[in-house]
């Protein structure tokens, strides 16, 4: 209880940040219309499906997984009992059966890897205060805590099964058990330390660069010689286990690995100039200006007085943010949700911008004190509360689908552009597209080849295969949608100008999965409408 007392407000952050990820955290089941999502939940799925936790055992079979394996593990450990559930319960004759069943089905393993998601992207807001507060101030600690919980980035990725919170989890996890190494070090820290870094390693490579921290706060803050710090035993154990960890991750995947360093997501062979690295540098501070403002502005106040402090923290701080734009730039690529790599630490250092200058300014009142973080917060408070009412909504995906399983007749012959449209698929459409382009057939397509299921519609979709079908005559609807409209619409001009609109939803430019830079956030959420423009046309 005393506990309790001491901490309340930072209970009631981490618990605002809590509702704040998982309030609309169903969003768009069960479409499955987030990027990068189907790798995660996919390969933990094709794991159960196969009994195989190794993807290096069956390399082609775990093509869709392009990520460390530890996420998909740490999944297993609630789709497994899940499944044992519905087995028991279900009423299936085999066991391919219900693997077929999930296939056609699979919401609800998004949805459980998304909560799961939701508890990392929260412990992330925890591990900021404990780091803040023992480098700098308990009232640090809450602001940056704070910041965190209601910064759009954060709370936007925070929503769905992505890697970023995970990574970040494991790479706050080096800071917190290396910050003693300050005082006191002790050879724990660096073994807990070196084992945390070899774990976010095994969510996504870079954030093993954490662990550079951590060697950084022995060099810089031990009382040795340069010599003895180099060499100690202890310094020594940190690096190793992290190596033995990070190999490990390797080795279950070495053809991840090879992707990644060498491969199309490799961009270290490709020619570079200045140019080119100044404008990613420029994407990235375009980024954190637009998307995580309440963070940025407030942690170049905190760079300036701890430049002035501490040279040696001001040091160990900018390290990872100052890295990234070449990181990117020389060996990755760089897209807006990159920042999370080091937006905890601009966090941290943020809270303490913000404390610097209460004291700067002399502010001793605690009524006064918490009216200024209040109105610090209270814009990307009200935007984080917009989105995930918006999130609460029908994607307009969704509502066509609907509306087309209740207003059209089964067996109907639909052409479609829409990303993920999941009507169930009838066997002679599928063999149509097998004919066309057999790579284009996913495992939901095999499924309903070779099961009969009744109520089910012959789609065309051109996203996959690209081309309209040979007898476009016999097909009944189109079906356009904006989003994907970009890339495939000029393949359906021609049905558009022949068919008749039967149907229209009104959707907005403002697409939740993605992330926009050229305007401020409250500006984007202006449209409260979710999901693309969707059109269906009558084609005969």
């Amino acid at each position: 209880m005393k506990f309790f007392k001491k901490n309340w407000l930072i209970f009631l952050i981490v618990l605002l940040a809590f509702i704040l990820r998982f309030w609309g955290c169903w969003y768009g089941l069960p479409g499955l219309f987030v990027g990068d999502e189907k790798s995660l939940v996919g390969g933990a799925l094709k794991m159960i499906y196969q009994q195989n936790i190794f993807p290096f055992l069956e390399p082609d079979i775990f093509r869709l997984l392009y990520y460390p394996t530890l996420i998909p593990w740490i999944y297993l450990i609630f789709f497994v009992p899940y499944t044992i559930f519905i087995y028991l319960t279900g009423n299936f004759a085999s066991v391919a059966e219900l693997r077929d069943f999930f296939i056609v089905n699979p919401s609800m393993f998004f949805l459980i890897a998304r909560i799961i998601n939701v508890f990392f992207a929260t412990g992330i807001v925890w591990l900021i205060y404990l780091i803040t507060k023992k480098i700098f101030s308990k009232r640090a600690g809450l602001i940056s805590a704070l910041l965190y919980a209601v910064s759009f980035l954060p709370i936007h990725q925070g929503h769905f099964s992505k890697h970023w919170n995970f990574g970040a989890f494991f790479g706050l996890l080096v800071i917190y058990f290396a910050l003693p190494i300050l005082k006191n070090p002790k050879t724990k820290n660096y073994v807990l330390a070196g084992l945390f870094t070899g774990l976010a390693f095994f969510t996504d490579y870079i954030f093993a660069l954490y662990g550079s921290i951590a060697v950084l706060i022995h060099i810089l803050f031990t009382k040795l010689s340069l010599k003895q710090r180099l060499s100690d035993k202890r310094l020594w154990s940190l690096i190793l286990i992290s190596l033995l960890v990070s190999g490990l991750a390797i080795l279950v995947y070495p053809q991840e690995f090879e992707r990644i360093a060498l491969g199309e997501d490799s961009t270290a062979t490709s020619a570079k100039s200045l140019i080119g690295f100044l404008d990613v540098s420029g994407q990235i501070l375009k980024t954190l200006f637009y998307l995580s403002t309440f963070i940025f502005i407030p942690s170049l106040i905190g760079y300036f007085f701890l430049f002035f402090k501490n040279k040696k923290l001001f040091s160990l701080l900018l390290f990872i943010p100052l890295i990234s734009p070449f990181l990117y730039y020389f060996f990755l690529h760089f897209e807006p949700r990159y920042v999370l790599f080091f937006l905890p630490i601009l966090a941290i250092v943020a809270g303490f911008g913000l404390d610097q200058l209460i004291k700067f300014l002399k502010i001793e009142s605690n009524t006064i004190i918490s009216l200024i973080v209040l109105i610090v917060i209270f814009l990307p408070l009200k935007n984080a509360i917009v989105f995930d009412k918006m999130l609460t909504q029908d994607d307009t995906r969704n509502l066509a689908k609907e509306w087309l399983e209740n207003n059209i007749s089964a067996e109907s012959k639909i052409i479609t552009n829409s990303w993920e449209f999941v009507l169930i698929r009838n066997q002679e459409c599928i063999y149509q597209q097998q004919q066309t382009d057999n790579m284009s057939l996913r495992s939901r397509d095999y499924v309903m080849m070779n099961r009969a299921f009744p109520n089910s519609y012959c789609v065309w979709p051109l996203d996959l295969i690209k081309v309209l079908p040979k007898n476009v005559d016999e097909f009944e609807y189109y079906l356009v949608e904006s989003f994907t409209g970009r890339r495939f619409a000029y393949l359906g001009e021609e049905l558009v100008e022949k068919g008749e609109l039967i149907k229209k939803f009104k959707g907005s430019r403002f697409d939740p999965t993605e992330q926009d830079t050229t305007m401020f956030v409250h500006q984007k959420l202006r449209e409260r409408a979710l999901g693309p423009d969707v059109e269906i046309y009558k084609l005969k």
